[in-house]
């Protein structure tokens, strides 16, 4: 597995912190979908054209709220698949575009972000 950023590994720490306060062994989709758009909404903005990441954000911590969670995915899984992202751009480190792709693909209806961003990672 490549190397995770600082940067990532302090975003899954806040994702289990919201996950452990609602009871929860591993994060949802949603409580990853805050975490990863308040901090990184403009690069989502740009590796998803047309995505308002913003309201995603928003959209997301209102379900989170109301018990809606999503699917849960712990970080070393969404490790992994950040990881296979980063290695198909060539880097040994996982950055924050690889973990908002591998939220992405995370989110199995694609109710938020779409699966815009994964192949925008793996073609660029």
């Amino acid at each position: 597995m490549a190397e995770i950023a600082e940067n990532v590994r302090r975003l899954a720490d806040r994702a289990q912190g919201a996950a452990g306060a609602a009871g929860l062994p591993a994060p949802g989709v949603n409580q990853w979908l805050v975490v990863v758009l308040s901090e990184f909404a403009p690069l989502v903005d740009k590796l998803a054209p047309g995505t308002d990441a913003a309201a995603l954000r928003e959209n997301a911590a209102a379900a989170a709220a109301k018990g809606e969670f999503g699917s849960q995915v712990a970080a070393d899984a969404l490790f992994a698949d950040a990881s296979t992202f980063a290695s198909g751009r060539g880097s040994e480190s996982v950055q924050a575009k690889d973990l908002v792709a591998a939220v992405d693909a995370a989110d199995a209806a694609r109710a938020h972000i779409g699966g815009q961003v994964a192949p925008e990672l793996v073609d660029g």
